[in-house]
Order: C-alpha cells, then structure tokens, then sequence
C-alpha cells in the first residue's frame, strides 16, 4: 500500500505524518526511519493529531492502545527473471485472471509454475521479447541458483557449468576446459537447462 503525502513535524521522536482518508490510516515516519501505519483513525482525528502542540505526546496518550498498528516495511527493488508463456487477450477475456474491466488489449501470461495473469500490453512489452528458447540470462541463474549445466547448438556436443567461479566446458569425454561466452552465446535463445551437473 502506498504511504501518503507526508508532512514534516516539529518533534524529538517523529519526522513526518501523513493521512490515508480512504483507508482512514495515519502514517507515522520516526527520526530512527522507522514507519509506523495506525489504522481506522477518523480524519477528525487525525486533524487534532496535526495540530497538537506535541505530536509525540498526542500519539502516545491518543493513539497508542486504541488504535490498531502495524510497522511499515520499505519497498525494495528487485529484478525478475523468468520465461513466461502469454497469448494476447482483451482484458476480462481471461477468466484465471479475475479481471473485471472488458477491452483493453494485453497478455495472458503464465507463469512457470501454473499462476496466470493479465498484463496490459504497454506494460508487458516494455519488459519483454519473445525467445524461441532460453537466453542466456536464464541460463546463468539456472548456473548459478541450481549448479546446473547448460546446452547451446552454437557449440554442439558440449555442455557448461560454472566450477570454481569459472565458467567450465566440458566434453562428451568429460575433459573440462575454461569458457569465455562470446557476444554471440549472450545474444542466443538457443541455451538447453540440464538439471543435473555434468559429471567431469
């Protein structure tokens, strides 16, 4: 959920507060950067709250034991990477998906394990290309998360693995040699997952 606008206050324990009135839900942000949500507190509250000569002794004595509260975690920032499968769909043509608005253009996508989703068109091509296989970037995490080896027809009758920190070649004949990927096996949807290592 969103945090509100929030206003800056004059106190030796509180940074800001703001007010969510749709949620009836007052923000709290501490000078330690901790984020305090208390919940179904009126806006009339609120306004008394504000404007307290100490917000830090109205929240003790007014807030704390009748409303409920909860501490905010931050937001991070992640990367995903995954293969997904999406066919175009109108918006509210996917039934999975729960969505109740109709005619907008997008993408019902599935995920790897079953989960489906709409995604709408802008915002599903702007993060996606279509791959006849698996780029290279899955095959590093699958490398790296599952100490698996990787296949590629651009170098037929080998398989990689990363052993040591290295990235490592091997042969049907088991002899392993150092691999250095060139620009053409990074740009390659070719890559084969083997979820087992490649015994040396």
């Amino acid at each position: 959920m969103p945090q509100p606008t929030m206003i800056p206050v004059k106190s030796s324990n509180i940074k800001s507060v703001g007010y969510d009135a749709k949620n009836e839900s007052v923000y709290v942000e501490f000078n330690n950067g901790g984020v305090y949500r208390y919940m179904g507190v009126p806006q009339v509250e609120f306004d008394k709250f504000i404007s307290s000569p100490s917000v830090g002794r109205h929240l003790n004595t007014e807030f704390k034991g009748t409303y409920e509260f909860a501490k905010c975690e931050p937001c991070r920032r992640f990367v995903r990477i995954h293969l997904v499968e999406a066919v175009p769909a109108l918006r509210g043509d996917c039934q999975e998906c729960k969505e109740q608005d109709h005619g907008e253009p997008g993408y019902k996508v599935t995920y790897p394990d079953g989960y489906t989703s709409w995604c709408p068109a802008p915002a599903f091509t702007a993060v996606s290309r279509e791959v006849t296989g698996v780029p290279f970037s899955v095959a590093l995490e699958h490398m790296l998360r599952d100490a698996g080896s990787v296949c590629s027809p651009l170098i037929p009758g080998v398989s990689i693995r990363i052993v040591d920190g290295e990235f490592r070649a091997f042969a049907s004949s088991g002899e392993g040699a150092l691999f250095v990927p060139l620009p053409e096996h990074l740009l390659s949807d070719g890559w084969e997952l083997v979820s087992a290592p490649t015994e040396a």
